[in-house]
């Protein structure tokens, strides 16, 4: 009889698994895999010394004093390892208003991107959030905070000041533009949803990336993407490899690319601005570029 009944839980348990399947089962578990990742400080890397070195390197250390002169806050993060920059307007409303998250570009600073954000934030009443996801030294990837270590540090800052779900305006510059897909994957998949549309600004995705490659290969499911919402640009004569591919190319391929990528995989490209004259840094730099963006961006977080 206990022979009977220990066939029958055998049936049972294989009716079971046979029932479930195997795909979903692998892509719950990649995904749990994906949003258990938390930043961690690096052991290589004194305190306090990114901050440092923005207060004396050459290109940060007129931007730094920018930050004070205006009343920005420095926030140090990941036990002083690196610091954020934080900024909001007088009469700001952490339950209303907007927030500008920016990552900036390849060996840039977070107190250098504030400087160059400063007027849209003025004139459209929006906070800053600026994370110094570059260590100061190396430029090669590991001198870099990846993606779910900048989202675990982003959204902890945002957390903090209390924002709801939604309310966040996210850009990449670059390199930052180039790893905003994985940070608005892990806001989407792992997070609170802070970003109500992400701005990929001259920056492609790369199919050679591990966490994209990942993903086209459906590790988090066939339509990860799909809820979030992008504006993307680029300038015909930009000539970085970020944003087209090859130096030796002046177009927006690698910006077309990444919009056929973010709409496969789920998302939805509201606006994607193609300047005929730009070059690297151009959407700031016009105001045509940076404003045709950021109405699109406010109309979108309206209509949520």
């Amino acid at each position: 009889m206990k022979r009977i009944l220990s066939i029958l839980a055998l049936c049972s348990l294989l009716l079971t698994a046979c029932n479930s399947t195997p795909s979903e089962t692998t892509t719950e578990n990649d995904e749990n895999a994906l949003c258990s990742k938390e930043a961690t400080p690096d052991p290589h890397l004194p305190a306090g010394d990114v901050l440092e070195l923005a207060q004396t390197d050459e290109e940060s250390a007129e931007a730094y004093k920018f930050v004070g002169n205006n009343d920005a806050e420095i926030i140090p993060v990941n036990n002083d390892q690196s610091y954020a920059v934080w900024w909001q307007p007088k009469d700001f409303d952490a339950a209303k208003d907007t927030v500008v998250v920016s990552l900036h570009g390849h060996g840039s600073w977070a107190t250098k991107d504030f400087e160059v954000w400063y007027p849209q934030l003025t004139q459209r009443h929006m906070a800053y959030l600026g994370l110094q996801w570059w260590f100061g030294r190396s430029l090669e990837d590991e001198g870099y905070y990846e993606p779910d270590q900048v989202y675990a540090l982003i959204s902890e800052q945002l957390a903090a000041k209390g924002i709801p779900s939604g309310h966040v305006i996210f850009q990449g510059f670059s390199m930052g533009s180039a790893r905003s897909y994985g940070v608005t994957l892990f806001d989407h998949l792992c997070g609170e949803n802070y970003f109500g549309v992400s701005i990929a600004n001259s920056g492609q995705w790369e199919d050679d990336y591990e966490l994209y490659a990942n993903t086209m290969a459906g590790a988090y499911g066939e339509k990860p993407f799909e809820g979030t919402e992008w504006i993307l640009y680029c300038g015909e004569k930009d000539y970085n490899s970020y944003a087209t591919g090859s130096r030796e190319k002046d177009t927006c391929q690698g910006m077309s690319n990444t919009k056929d990528r973010l709409e496969s995989l789920g998302g939805l490209v509201d606006l994607f601005i193609q300047d005929p004259t730009g070059s690297h840094g151009s959407f700031m730099l016009d105001a045509d570029n940076v404003n045709q963006a950021m109405d699109e961006a406010e109309m979108i977080l309206e209509d949520e």
